[in-house]
């Protein structure tokens, strides 16, 4: 059985009200994921604060970058993943950590944007990972593609799945870890299992131990 560790993830700042709140519902998030930068109609940029703030409650932060709408092109992933790292450094984010490219809102995906990413990621000492329905087509075949250009993304990158097929719940109610994965050996080492339809505030994940030691 894979010993997997619960946590969340939301778009908005996480106050105290916020924090508070996932404790009275579900309890304590081990992690919480939350995006680099402020975007528009998505996400508030996570600050300096919020990471002392979790840090000192012993839940640890997985990064996630999501300012970009189209993946394409590996130029735009090598792009993307600069802007990444630039924001990470600027919130002391160590090296080593994973950042994990929102592809949920993109239009289109990409090899050529997977492998620009992962080759930006990794050349400045983080970990790339993609967060996805891993059950799409076009990711599944632009991933394949992307791992055939260059052979260590398969084994060097982590993929985090973006399923909520159900409510959010607490680590009593979570199922057994079972994401969908696009290849056997792809390191699929995060699932987000639950998402809050009503507010959309709050998903709830599940994380391997492979995955929840690298977090920061």
């Amino acid at each position: 059985m894979v010993k997997t560790y619960w946590g969340v993830d939301s778009s908005a700042r996480v106050t105290s009200d916020v924090y508070n709140n996932v404790l009275k519902r579900f309890g304590k998030p081990l992690f919480w994921g939350r995006c680099l930068t402020t975007v528009d109609g998505y996400s508030e940029g996570l600050s300096r604060a919020e990471i002392e703030f979790l840090r000192s409650r012993g839940t640890k932060l997985l990064p996630i970058y999501n300012n970009f709408t189209s993946a394409t092109g590996f130029r735009s992933g090598m792009t993307s993943a600069v802007d990444a790292v630039s924001s990470a450094r600027r919130m002391g984010i160590p090296m080593g950590v994973p950042i994990f490219a929102n592809l949920e809102q993109s239009s289109d995906v990409d090899g050529a944007w997977l492998k620009g990413w992962y080759e930006g990621i990794q050349s400045k000492g983080y970990t790339a990972g993609y967060y996805q329905d891993l059950s799409e087509e076009e990711f599944k075949n632009s991933f394949s593609a992307a791992a055939k250009e260059n052979e260590k993304l398969l084994s060097d990158t982590i993929l985090w799945s973006a399923e909520a097929s159900s409510r959010p719940s607490g680590e009593r109610n979570a199922p057994a870890y079972n994401p969908r994965t696009p290849s056997h050996s792809a390191n699929v080492w995060s699932w987000k299992y639950g998402g809050d339809s009503e507010t959309g505030a709050i998903d709830t994940n599940l994380a391997t131990k492979a995955l929840f030691d690298r977090l920061w």
